[in-house]
Order: C-alpha cells, then structure tokens, then sequence
C-alpha cells in the first residue's frame, strides 16, 4: 500500500502504551554576566544571550509601553562593522537588517531588506528604529527598537518572541569588505517564555548513546530522483530505549535531497530475502519503502533536534519497533555518473525512561501525487491549500497536546507558507507564519499551540513560477512541489497524518473518475479511516480570525510589493557594504 509518495511525508507515531504523563523540563542555559566591554548602558535590558563567545544580543519587551515593541541592544567585541538581522529560516532571504559601524564623522546606523540573495538594500522608513551606538574600547555596539507585529502584507519581519532566528556578521574593520567566513552565524533565540526544543547537531548529550543510521556507500543512479532504503537493527541495550535527538551526516555538496528514519511497526513488511539485503546494502527500488512511521529526518538547513531532559521518544522491542528505515532521496537532475555517496542520521538515545513522549503529526498534502494538482506557468503568488478536518483530530486524540515545534516542507518554487486552526468554527490561531519560505533553509521553528480533538488544521503553501514556460506538478521529485507541514507535540497520541486528496471513485479501478477524499491515519489503523469521509461534510465554513492590524487571516495578499512597508533607496555610497551582507550565511 506504501510505496515512495511517502517519501517527503512525515507520516505519525504513536505507539498504545502511553505512561502517565507530565510537562517537558525546559532547557535552562546559565548566560554568562553581560561583559564590561559592551558600550553602552546595559542596564535597562531584562534579558540576554550570547549568539557567540564575542557577539551578545539583548533585549526588554516592550517600549515607552508599547507590548508591541522590543529593544534590542546587540555588541560585538570587534573594532569593525556589526549587522544584526531578523530570518524567517536562517536565510538571508528577506531578512530583516540592523548595520552599525563607525563612520568619519561618527557612528553610522542602516536598517536594510534582502529581497533574496541579491544586494540588501536601505529602508527609509523601516520599523527599525537606531536609539544609540558607539564603537570604544575594542568594541561595537547599538541599540534600537522594532515592532514584534507588524502587518502581514509588510516586506517587514515579524519578531517571533518564541523563538526568533537571527543571522549575523562582523568584522575587525569599518571598511565594508567582505568578512571572513567564521564571523557570520545564525542562532534561534527564545525571547519570551521557556524553550522545550534544541538544535541537535551541536548539542551536548551527556551520556547518551548513539545509534548510527547510516546508509551503506553507493554509486548514486545516473537518473533525476532515486529514492534509496537500508534497514537497520535497533540496539537491544533495553526492551524499549528512548531517542533524546538527532543531527545528520552530510557531505558538503552531496546530490542528497532528504533523509528520512522510519520507524518499522510490527512485523517487518519484506521477505527474509529483501530483510538480508537491506541490512546489507542500500536499495534504490520506491517498492521498498514499506515502513511509514518518522522518527527523524533532514532536508537542508536543518540542524536536527534535541529533547527536554526528561522528554523522548521511545523504540525497541517493548513498543514493537525493532528496526529502522533510513530513506535517502537523491537529486540528480545533471544525470551525472560514477558519483559515490553515503550519509544518514545520528539518533542519540539512552535506556533511562522518560517521563514525556513526544510525537509528530504531519498535515498539508498527506501523499504527493495522490491530489493531482499543478502550479500555473509563469505565475508569482499560486495558493494551495489543504485541510485536516476535525473528525481526524477526533479519531488521533483524546485530550489536548501541545505543539512545541514546526517544520516546513516545499521545493524550490514554494515562496511562502502558514496554518491555522480552527476551534468551533472560528479560526482561532496561526501556526508560523514563513514569508520567505527557502529550500536550502528548513530548521525547526519554535511554536507554542495547542491542538484538540475536534481542531481543524488548515496548511497554505504559496509558489512563484515566474520565468517558466510550463506549469509545475505535484510530485516526489525536487523539479515537483509539495506542500507539508510537521508538528513536534507531547504527549503522543495515535496521532494522524491527514489532509485533502483526490481518489479514484473506485478504489479497485484506479481509472475511474477522481473524486475528493481525505487522508486520516493512526499507526494502528492505517486503513480504517482512509475512505468514506466526505469533505463536503468535514471541510464547512468557518469565520476567519482577524487580526488587531487587520491583517486577513487567510493571509493570501500578495506578499513583498512594498505596498505597506516604506520607500526602498538606492544608496550608491554603500553600495560595498550591502555585498558583505549578501555574503552572510552563504
């Protein structure tokens, strides 16, 4: 029934034997002491972090009482410029940018845009406001102020005070040349409230264990997409162990689209033959992708995931998971040949229980390819939207969970991307908002929602196909699109995977007409729920949430016309320094 229309679909776990539950512990990170060298006054902040040993952001919610703006004081312990910017992704694309440096004639300050990887351009009348800054003492540093909210039709940036993603760069020199490549960086930072996720890759586990799912070294086939599978057997240290995170091994400049780890439920779906070979070697053959329930996964800019210290996710013999699945998803749309490649996930993992299990749900478009649709040719701003209707949410849950984290997943032509929910028929709250959606950039985005049995999830994903000549399908390979959304959540339900497809009207004759239908999936049901729901029943109207800046909750205006956002300049004389911005983060 499974096959590779799996493949970017990070389909639900959850597995029957939930314990007694309670909150996750938050991470807790002892910030060193705010450094003397910072020049300017630092008292009037409530918080801070340092983005590097020599780089420390700060911040107080709230000016002159306004809850809807922050100052941010940011330093950097160089004698040269400091640019600070405001990332949907850790992408410079559309990022929002504060520029100090020092100048002939005193401290300079710019508010730029990067519109994409082009050069950064000056905004008059941007809602970042320059307070102070003075660059003494070996050091540089400003202050100024930003609005959290602004409207969603704005080029502007949003601050996410649940976590926030900065991009930064500095230099040892006011001459705007290019910096060198360790003094640029990204980093999320929680400005309000706890943090119940971390990036994996440079988190420190302790004592934990490692379980490598690494794929066998192969020639990668001389074809656009492959999807490549290798089983691996889950360490026995315990009946049941828990994943604390996860990070991936990559090659730089690898032909490597997405990895994916799928939990194999149950009895193994293969033949003892195909079970040998597949513990053995990897298989490039979509039939073999028969185990569907995630466990991790990496696509790029993804810097994989750490769990509270009393949180996980548990596999092994007691929950009936006793093997992995890596999938690999090879891009090689040049056909090139001879080319040889292996990689795959680091799943750290200890046999201490944990008192929290998390689980993923994934919506949007639950199988590509199983909803025919296409992206018009030569189109800027093309809407798809899906729906995960309440009956789903009733069949996966049945008490309220929270989400902690969002990921999103398009391909190169996605440009942005949003969910809502719907409670009782009224849209009620947004899901990160992506107005600079990014291939090359998919983290982990810190969320704080909730979802209930009985909640509606609707997922918008919007393209851009300007300059082609022929529209863009639906479909697993990278030149396709898709359009998903996946959710970290405690505690873990059998919870689904759904969302709106189209289906042969005769499940037994895939030619007849195609009809809508949804997709609801439980682990333990999979096909119970697969049919007979009818979306004319499911999907009704509900009143769109609308927003203090009456911004429609639908967000389908046009996105990046500058209609709302300020004059764009062009200023010949810093023209340099706009070329060391679009070298931050590449």
């Amino acid at each position: 029934m499974f096959s590779a229309v799996w493949s970017c679909i990070f389909a639900s776990l959850a597995i029957n034997n939930i314990k007694a539950q309670t909150e996750p512990i938050p991470f807790e990170f002892n910030e060193p002491d705010i450094p003397d060298w910072v020049p300017f006054n630092t008292d009037p902040f409530d918080s801070h972090k340092f983005l590097t040993d020599n780089i420390v952001l700060l911040w107080t919610i709230g000016v002159d009482g306004d809850d809807n703006k922050t100052r941010f004081g940011v330093a950097s312990q160089s004698e040269g410029y400091l640019a600070l910017g405001f990332s949907d992704t850790g992408s410079m694309k559309g990022a929002h940018i504060a520029m100090g440096r020092q100048g002939d004639s005193g401290f300079e300050f710019q508010a730029m845009l990067a519109e994409g990887f082009v050069q950064p351009q000056e905004i008059e009348d941007s809602d970042i406001v320059f307070v102070e800054g003075a660059q003494e003492g070996g050091a540089t540093g400003f202050i100024f102020d930003k609005t959290n909210r602004v409207d969603c039709v704005s080029i502007l940036s949003d601050v996410r005070l649940d976590g926030q993603i900065f991009i930064y760069a500095w230099s040892d020199s006011n001459d705007f040349t290019k910096h060198d490549d360790d003094k640029r960086g990204q980093k999320v930072v929680v400005l309000q409230g706890t943090r119940m996720f971390e990036d994996g890759i440079d988190f420190d586990f302790g004592d934990d264990k490692t379980f490598d799912v690494i794929a066998p070294k192969l020639e990668v086939p001389a074809v656009e997409t492959s999807y490549c599978y290798s089983l691996h057997k889950v360490p026995e240290d315990a009946d049941t162990i828990y994943v604390t995170g996860d990070y991936a091994e990559v090659e730089e400049g690898s032909l490597i689209h997405h990895f994916i780890v799928y939990a194999c439920v149950g009895e193994l779906p293969f033949s003892d033959e195909d079970k040998e070979t597949l513990l053995n070697e990897s298989v490039c053959d979509t039939g073999m992708g028969q185990c569907t329930a995630l466990v991790a996964g990496w696509a790029p800019g993804n810097k994989g995931s750490a769990y509270p210290s009393n949180s996980g996710f548990p596999i092994g013999k007691g929950v009936d998971i006793e093997y992995m699945m890596l999938e690999v998803h090879y891009d090689n749309r040049d056909l090139l040949e001879g080319v040889e490649e292996h990689g795959g996930m680091h799943l750290k993992y200890t046999t201490e229980p944990r008192e929290v299990e998390f689980g993923i749900f994934s919506t949007g478009e639950p199988s590509p390819g199983s909803r025919p649709w296409e992206i018009p040719a030569d189109t800027k701003d093309h809407l798809q939207e899906f729906e995960c209707p309440a009956d789903c949410t009733v069949a996966g849950l049945d008490e309220e969970v929270t989400i902690v984290v969002s990921n999103y997943h398009m391909h190169e032509r996605g440009s942005r991307m949003g969910a809502s929910i719907v409670r009782d028929g009224e849209e009620i709250e947004f899901i990160p908002y992506i107005k600079n959606f990014d291939f090359n950039f998919q983290p982990n985005i810190p969320t704080r929602t909730t979802l209930r049995p009985g909640d509606r999830v609707i997922t918008r994903c919007w393209y851009d196909t300007t300059g082609s000549d022929e529209p863009v399908p639906a479909g697993i390979g990278s030149t396709e699109e898709m359009c998903n959304l996946f959710m970290f959540y405690y505690p873990k339900k059998p919870l689904i995977s759904c969302g709106t497809v189209k289906r042969p009207e005769d499940p037994e004759d895939e030619d007849s007409e195609l009809v809508d239908d949804v997709l609801c999936y439980r682990w333990d049901s999979l096909d119970e729920l697969t049919m007979g729901l009818n979306p004319a029943d499911l999907m009704g109207d509900y009143e769109p949430m609308v927003r203090e800046d009456s911004c429609p909750a639908s967000l389908q205006d046009t996105v990046g016309d500058g209609s709302s956002a300020g004059t764009v300049l062009s200023i010949t004389s810093v023209l340099v320094m706009m070329v060391v911005l679009l070298e931050m983060l590449l």
